[in-house]
């Protein structure tokens, strides 16, 4: 079902997929504010319908399961020429260590998250316009590794390791791909998921272990969206980390930190 809140034209067409909420709506907010033929990707309806009618300019609502390789050829085929193409959409991670995880609870994020990805990438390539824009949405955990990570980490890593693939593959065609690594945040579904399972053992709210951990400020979904237009201007493709700090290249030679997240920084005196 489609749906759309404007019906205006616009020269270019973006496509997010998880862009119902969270770190993906913010993204769409701000493509669809650059002048975009927005189209937002989810499976609820409900989130997909307040999401278009909550953001201005011209916005299409798609309900569409990113893992369903059949529904995804059939989208790209009515979309036509693509401009941007921002993969955001991603399960929830599974926050156990691996003694306490199935193989089938592990394979998650490779089953949705690089899936969702590769099936986007591979059927929207034709119809990527020279000069396009790719942006796969991984996260920190790209460069983090944690008890509880075992899962969510290794498919973010597969992610990161997809994302520079299918940049050698379309650089030629004139595209440029970007693998976009958030940090932790409260905006996002796995940010808060991960902040939950970790403040539990010690009895803390989301908002209470994050703060205790990383201090009051943090990544908003709007600095998301500012940070992935900035990409669709930047023409090197490449790995890019972003916080509160900013929006910085980084390089994969950089060795991963290991660290237990499960412990909050108390705070002292």
């Amino acid at each position: 079902m489609t749906s759309s809140s404007s019906s205006s034209s616009s020269s270019s067409t973006a496509i997010v997929t998880g862009g119902s909420r969270g770190l993906g709506r913010g993204i769409a907010a701000a493509l669809a504010a650059e002048g975009h033929r927005t189209i937002l990707v989810a499976r609820d309806p409900h989130d997909l319908a307040v999401a278009a009618e909550a953001i201005a300019g011209d916005v299409v609502a798609e309900r569409l399961d990113v893992a369903d390789e059949g529904a995804v050829d059939a989208l790209i085929a009515r979309v036509g020429t693509i401009d941007v193409l921002v993969n955001a959409a991603g399960a929830p991670p599974v926050l156990k260590t691996p003694d306490r995880m199935s193989w089938q609870e592990w394979r998650r994020p490779i089953d949705v998250d690089v899936r969702g990805v590769f099936n986007l990438a591979r059927a929207a390539a034709p119809a990527l316009v020279d000069g396009a824009t790719v942006v796969n949405v991984a996260s920190g955990a790209v460069v983090a590794g944690t008890p509880l990570h075992a899962s969510y980490a290794a498919g973010q890593s597969a992610l990161l390791s997809l994302s520079r693939s299918l940049g050698a593959w379309l650089a030629p065609r004139g595209v440029a791909t970007h693998c976009l690594a958030p940090s932790l945040t409260l905006a996002g579904a796995a940010g808060r998921a991960g902040a939950t399972t970790f403040g539990a053992p010690a009895g803390l709210t989301a908002e209470e272990w994050f703060t205790r951990r990383f201090g009051s400020e943090m990544l908003t979904a709007e600095q998301t969206g500012a940070a992935v237009v900035t990409l669709t201007a930047e023409r090197e493709g490449g790995d890019w980390v972003l916080g509160s700090f900013g929006l910085h290249r980084w390089s994969p030679l950089v060795a991963p930190e290991v660290t237990d997240w499960s412990g909050p920084r108390v705070a002292t005196g």
